[in-house]
């Protein structure tokens, strides 16, 4: 089983960077995991990841329709997905611009398939995010999320094992 699956839409690129950052976290952390765009990922794989991570970038302050779409089309597998471990990152292009009802919306859609949310008590609560173009400060917040979550992966593969 691989520890960990990011995906996310990203259209510019920025989103994908968050992504990146926060896979660097979790290699930081010991853990493994895959990253790819939110189209590439096969719905009835999802079980076989002990925590999923899923981002977008801020559209009207929701999801992008591709992240919405795919969260429907998780019906398929409605009450498999409980016990994982589920975080949200989002990007978008203004401070106040909508990062947090992003994560909200998917941490929401998360919580309805059971999944247990990792957040953060400092910084980003709901999930990192990013304003505007790539910068140092949403590089630090994404790994340092991909670091918490390693760590949380680390300790119910522990409790799993037991």
């Amino acid at each position: 089983m691989i520890d960990a699956l990011i995906t996310y839409h990203s259209q510019s690129g920025t989103t994908k960077s968050l992504a990146e950052a926060i896979a660097t976290g979790l290699e930081e952390g010991g853990v493994s995991y895959e990253i790819k765009p939110i189209s590439e990922v096969v719905i009835k794989d999802l079980v076989n990841y002990r925590a999923i991570l899923i981002g977008s970038p801020v559209y009207y302050g929701m999801p992008s329709s591709e992240i919405t779409k795919f969260f429907e089309e998780t019906v398929a597998i409605h009450g498999r997905l409980e016990g994982k471990l589920g975080g949200a990152f989002a990007t978008s292009s203004y401070i106040g611009g909508g990062n947090e009802t992003v994560c909200m919306a998917i941490v929401k859609s998360m919580m309805v398939h059971g999944m247990l949310i990792v957040g953060a008590d400092k910084g980003d609560h709901f999930g990192p995010v990013g304003v505007g173009a790539p910068t140092d400060a949403s590089f630090r917040s994404g790994n340092n999320y991909g670091k918490l979550m390693a760590k949380q992966i680390k300790r119910y593969m522990t409790l799993d094992s037991e």
